[in-house]
């Protein structure tokens, strides 16, 4: 057996800026500024060791023998403009993995970690524009590329604004910047509004140009295609243009709240305005006034393009103590912006500060550059950007409550700490991170062995991403990981993605994999995005989707999009908030061909409903209400096409949707389904806080599908509560296996497999989980179709089938086609649908192994809704939430501004309606069952709480109890998830 490797035993301090008698610690070095190394222990024969790629060490060894600290500048070791990679130690090998394999037969040889020096270029790009006026909505910013830097900021603000260095602690400083737009690119050139998961700024819409308005912008250097730490402070100054278009459209007359506004902790507000002649939609926008260390500026946190003339703010999720600017922009029915009016309000919390300091877990090093998420588990505010220190520690504020702090960064484990901020104290954090010395390196390589630059490689752990990079210029990456079995995948645009499978990483190894080979498969796709009347629409989201692998950009002035897509079956849709998407395009892609005229149909003015979600669950035994980003939410029609998105950094969604009844519903791993919102939207109309909650899934429920021999059957769907609006759901694998999560209660699961029977069963689960076989019979035959209303699909229609055996229930999917596994025999099938009759029953006799296709079924319509107004002494209550209790379920809405309710119900049960608004008594009033197809008008009135009595339920240990009933002889309500 080989003897173990030993541990790194240098531990290196991060590199220190020498100006004058003051050192500050940097990241990056200008040619002539001083480096200082600081590290222990000293030993013989020690060299710095310089190379340009991570664990290589090939363009400059410096003797440091006996020392513990040394300064150079880099152009005195020859290092130009670029991104070394560096070592110290004794051994005589010029890579990580020579200098390790020494280690295990030499104790006198001692290194270090592999650690980063940058040398920045002194100056900034030389812009070439755009200047002075134009009238592009959707410019092009363009500049000279500069030798060795690897990636570009670009930062385009409303507002002029200035870069410094503080001398004093050489910080950056930024004033006045008002960010509207950035981008982070390795180009040298960037249109308006294109997506850019990885720039500094909020990952918010890019709102329209306003006419009339001067912007500023400038462009730095940063030495990192994914890192916002490694950004240059070299500032070339700012460029100024001043976009000019026609407009109708007159500024907004904003209405509440009154300019400098001042509000209190309160959980929402509503900001309203004058409808604008013509307008077809309206960006709505709030920006925080911030100041950490010596900037100032004004950051978006919030924006949003709606067809109403109010937004109900979640302020509690999205503010903390300070100044915000909000302002309204009137739009074109093609997304262009008119004339916009803007004001002031402040917001007063309690607030704690903070303090965190990364270090290594094994000799206490400060780390910069650590990526810090913060989440909020009382489902309040916490920053949407990313935290990253410069320096050896990092300050800020944050509203009162626990939080998690996720950090993240090359060569380190993903490492989580919990805190909780008080009142008026700092709380101050040492944020330990284990090293991973292990690390995958390889190339990634067109078919014709070209290296391919920019290729997004992911390292995978099952199907979890556990790290992502980009290549260089010769194609390479390298990325650190914990040890263990991963798989490595390559995408670029305009090829097909490439894998590597089974790669094995020991303890502190180096692995270097076989080059990822893409297949340039291109073909061109050009189109354009327009209204229904035909005109352009600017920055419209364009995704374009084929097994798994995505492209999305934004449209430019002219409605225009150009996609490099590999070869294959591509679905391309567009959409854009205020619009309503149109029916997703599908097209083939070939090699080489180019097909153009490719038009996408959004529909202005749709209607909109917007919300949170947020998860429910146990930290360490305490309850927590925590945002969910990268939820998937649904909004299901009655009949026609089911939409979704994916909320943001916040828990926010936009749903932009057509006039019509709908059940709304998040899913998120990790978590089931809660109750589903209900609403009933008109032309244009719009429902605001909407928030949905899901419960954190605490069991698992696992087995096999097996046929009647105890065989594994593979690609069998097993879905769990079939009935819920938005079901968990797996794929068997090879040997019948699945796996899903859910919370301990009964559950209903429904399983179908090509070839066999349907099968539903129900389960109890515990927390402690279960084990589930289910064997499926086989010799079977289909009945197949498609279920409409007037030739729209219903999504999700259940399909029952029954004869002298047990009932077999089915669902359709979400366009309404349906096939049912059905032993041989004589059936009779209907078809259930909400807001729709009953079909009549349909009997059919089937063979073993006989296929009925085309069993299609068109259901009249029979909606069943309640609508009402909530109000109190004679004046309409907003922001009311109604649960909507009964025998088939549960749902719940929430009224308007104007008290109004409305929503789709099922019949045939009675109903129990729980009404809840701030400041109000909870009412709960019956009634009776409703008919198929009835209007049922409710009045809710409410009782103002003249006198309020708050506290919280805890347990004898001091833990919040959720769900306690506490009340007088009179009047009750339940603790929340912390027990208030």
């Amino acid at each position: 057996a080989c003897a173990p490797v030993r541990a790194q035993t240098v531990a290196v301090s991060p590199a220190r800026l020498v100006s004058g008698s003051s050192s500050f610690s940097s990241a990056l070095f200008r040619p002539g500024e001083t480096v200082q190394l600081n590290w222990t222990p000293a030993a013989s024969g020690m060299h710095l060791k310089i190379g340009d790629a991570p664990g290589t060490y090939r363009r400059a060894s410096v003797s440091v023998s006996g020392l513990t600290q040394f300064e150079f500048t880099p152009q005195s070791l020859s290092l130009p403009v670029g991104v070394y990679h560096a070592n110290i130690t004794n051994a005589s090998g010029e890579t990580y993995r020579d200098i390790r394999e020494e280690a295990r037969t030499d104790r006198n040889v001692v290194f270090s970690p592999d650690f980063l020096l940058v040398v920045e270029s002194p100056v900034a790009p030389a812009i070439l524009g755009p200047r002075g006026t134009i009238f592009n909505a959707t410019p092009t910013f363009e500049w000279e590329g500069i030798p060795g830097v690897a990636a570009y900021v670009l930062a385009v603000s409303s507002t002029p604004f200035e870069l410094s260095t503080d001398p004093s602690t050489n910080d950056p400083v930024v004033e006045g910047l008002t960010p509207v737009w950035g981008a982070l690119t390795t180009e040298t050139s960037a249109r308006y509004g294109q997506t850019s998961p990885d720039s500094p700024f909020p990952n918010l819409p890019a709102p329209p140009l306003e006419p009339g308005r001067e912007y500023y912008f400038t462009v730095l250097n940063t030495y990192s295609k994914t890192d916002v730490a490694l950004v240059s402070e070299a500032f070339g100054g700012v460029v100024a243009f001043r976009y000019e278009a026609f407009t109708g459209l007159l500024p907004p007359t904003l209405t509440a709240p009154l300019d400098d506004a001042q509000f209190a902790g309160d959980a929402t507000i509503r900001f309203a305005w004058e409808p604008v002649v013509d307008a077809a939609s309206y960006t709505f926008t709030v920006t925080e006034r911030l100041l950490i260390g010596g900037s100032i500026g004004d950051v978006p946190i919030f924006t949003l393009t709606t067809p109403a003339t109010e937004v109900l703010l979640d302020a509690s999720r999205l503010m903390r103590r300070g100044t915000y600017t909000w302002s309204v922009i009137p739009n074109e029915a093609n997304g262009a912006a008119g004339l916009s009016a803007n004001r002031a309000l402040s917001y007063e919390v309690p607030m704690g500060k903070f303090r965190f300091r990364p270090k290594s877990l094994t000799d206490g090093t400060a780390i910069l550059g650590v990526r810090v998420e913060v989440e909020n588990l009382d489902g309040r505010h916490a920053p949407i950007v990313p935290l990253v220190n410069s320096t050896e520690a990092y300050s800020d504020s944050l509203v009162v409550g626990r939080y998690l702090f996720h950090a993240t960064r090359d060569q380190f484990a993903d490492t989580t700490y919990a805190l909780n901020i008080a009142a008026n104290q700092l709380t101050e954090i040492d944020l330990e991170m284990r090293p991973l010395p292990a690390r995958i390196s390889g190339r990634v390589v067109s078919d014709a062995a070209e290296p391919v630059e920019n290729a997004s490689v992911r390292v995978l752990s099952g199907g979890t991403t556990v790290r992502q990079t980009l290549t260089d210029a010769a194609g390479g990456y390298s990325v650190s990981v914990p040890p263990g079995r991963y798989r490595v995948r390559a995408e670029r645009n305009g090829f097909a993605a490439g894998e590597l499978e089974g790669v094995e990483v020991a303890s502190s190894e180096q692995v270097e994999v076989p080059d990822v080979v893409l297949d340039a498969i291109a073909g061109f796709v050009t189109g354009r995005v327009v209204n229904e009347s035909g005109q352009p629409v600017q920055l419209a989201r364009v995704i374009a989707t084929s097994n798994g692998t995505s492209q999305e950009l934004t449209t430019d002035a002219e409605g225009s999009f150009d996609l490099t897509l590999a070869a294959g079956a591509w679905t391309l849709q567009a959409s854009k908030e205020g619009f309503l998407s149109g029916q997703p395009v599908q097209i083939q892609v070939s090699r080489g061909e180019r097909q153009s005229n490719v038009t996408v149909v959004l529909t202005e003015q749709a209607s909109q409903v917007t919300g949170a979600v947020f998860g429910l669950g146990l930290e360490n035994g305490t309850p927590e209400r925590r945002v969910l980003a990268g939820a998937t939410v649904v909004a299901r029609p009655l009949a026609g096409p089911v939409l979704s998105t994916v909320t943001d950094a916040n828990g926010q969604y936009v749903l932009s949707l057509g006039a019509g009844s709908y059940l709304v519903a998040a899913a998120h791993a990790g978590y089931e389904a809660g109750m589903p919102g209900a609403v009933r939207v008109g032309f244009g109309e719009s429902v605001s806080g909407l928030f949905l909650e899901l419960d954190e899934a605490t069991a698992a429920i696992t087995g096999r599908v097996v046929d009647a021999a105890g065989r594994g059957i593979q690609n069998a769907h097993v879905i769990l509560d079939p009935d819920a609006v938005s079901p968990a759901s797996a794929i068997t694998g090879a040997d019948g296996s699945y796996a899903l999560q859910a919370t301990a209660e009964r559950h209903v699961i429904r399983v179908s497999a090509s070839g066999y029977g349907n099968v539903q069963t129900e389960v109890g689960l515990s927390k402690a989980g279960l084990n589930k076989n289910i064997v499926l019979r086989g010799a079977v035959g289909t009945v197949s179709g498609r279920v409409t209303r007037s030739g729209a699909p219903i999504p999700y229609a259940q399909v029952v089938a029954t004869s002298t055996q047990a009932p077999v229930r089915t669902r359709a999917d979400a366009h309404g086609e349906y096939t049912i596994r059905l032993a041989p025999g004589t059936w009779s099938l209907r078809i259930e649908a909400e807001g729709h009759a009953e079909s009549s029953p349909v009997v059919r006799t089937l063979l073993a192994g006989q296929s009925l296709t085309g069993q299609d079924v068109d259901l009249p319509a029979l909606e069943t809704s309640l609508q009402g107004v909530v109000s109190a002494a004679g004046a309409p209550v907003s922001a009311a939430e109604v649960i909507v209790a009964s025998g088939l379920g549960d749902r719940f809405t929430v009224v308007r501004s104007d008290g109004q309710l409305s929503l789709p119900v099922r019949p045939g049960s009675t109903l129990s309606l729980t009404t809840k608004a701030d400041g109000f008594q909870t009412a709960v009033q019956p009634e009776p069952a409703i008919s198929g197809g009835e209007a049922r008008t409710v009045a809710i009135e409410l009782l103002p709480a003249s006198s309020l009595i708050r506290g919280a339920i805890r347990s004898e240990s001091g833990q919040p109890v959720p769900g306690a009933t506490v009340g007088t002889d009179q009047l009750a309500t339940e603790s929340a998830f912390d027990g208030t």
